[in-house]
């Protein structure tokens, strides 16, 4: 599942991008000026799931006009609106047609990504269940990604959370550098070897792996990858 970016500011857009990659959120940008059309010719299924977000750079007409066409083509997809709260009228006609949530253009960055994961949480109540992983004293969240150890959150990069979720789903399992670069970079080792390397080491010393304190040690066997070991 995606958040679907439209705005007709690229600034806008790409600080809005990069504020829910941060955290773990797969974005895709629409182009507004293409039209509903295209996304759709892009994305032919119905039960298409995720967020739609519509920036304040988006015409109310236009907006209208998208709001419609998406609760139209894809029942399950969530939409989220930035719209000024000083029209709240205008908010409330739009709740009313099928928005699901709307945000102030002023709101912090960590706001947006709260309210996107809200929405997830609440349209998508399996699919977040079923991406809850619990290794005691560790759980591993995703809509946003965020792991805990005995309840205190650890702040993790997307791709650092990435690898550890990908250690922690096969405990007891070794694997190599190869397998671990095509799970969470989904290319050849050739171009991320020294990134692999650098990722493992930070969930080593971020999640408390070195010496098994915690009940797990992350090893790693030179000349071939890592086993992240229950002891």
């Amino acid at each position: 599942m995606k958040v679907y970016l439209a705005d007709t500011d690229p600034k806008t857009l790409s600080k809005s991008a990069y504020s829910l990659h941060r955290v773990g959120f797969d974005c895709e940008t629409v182009s507004v000026a293409s039209g509903f059309h295209e996304f759709a010719v892009h994305h032919p299924d119905a039960a298409l799931k995720g967020v739609f977000l519509l920036g304040t750079g988006v015409s109310d007409r236009s907006r209208r006009t998208w709001i419609t066409q998406l609760k139209s083509h894809y029942p399950d997809l969530a939409v989220l609106i930035v719209a000024d709260p000083l029209q709240i009228d205008s908010i409330s006609v739009l709740l009313q047609s099928g928005v699901d949530d709307w945000i102030s253009p002023s709101a912090h960055a960590r706001e947006m990504i709260a309210r996107v994961g809200s929405l997830f949480r609440r349209k998508y109540p399996d699919d977040v269940a079923s991406r809850t992983l619990e290794v005691s004293p560790y759980v591993f969240t995703f809509f946003p990604t965020r792991v805990f150890r005995e309840g205190q959150e650890i702040i993790l990069t997307a791709k650092e959370y990435e690898v550890a979720f990908f250690l922690f789903s096969h405990v007891g399992q070794t694997f190599s550098r190869q397998r671990i670069c095509e799970a969470v970079w989904k290319c050849p080792l050739s171009e991320t070897g020294r990134t692999v390397d650098t990722h493992v080491s930070r969930v080593r010393s971020r999640l408390g792996l070195k010496d098994g304190v915690y009940g797990y040690v992350l090893e790693q066997l030179y000349g071939y990858g890592y086993l992240l070991r229950h002891i």
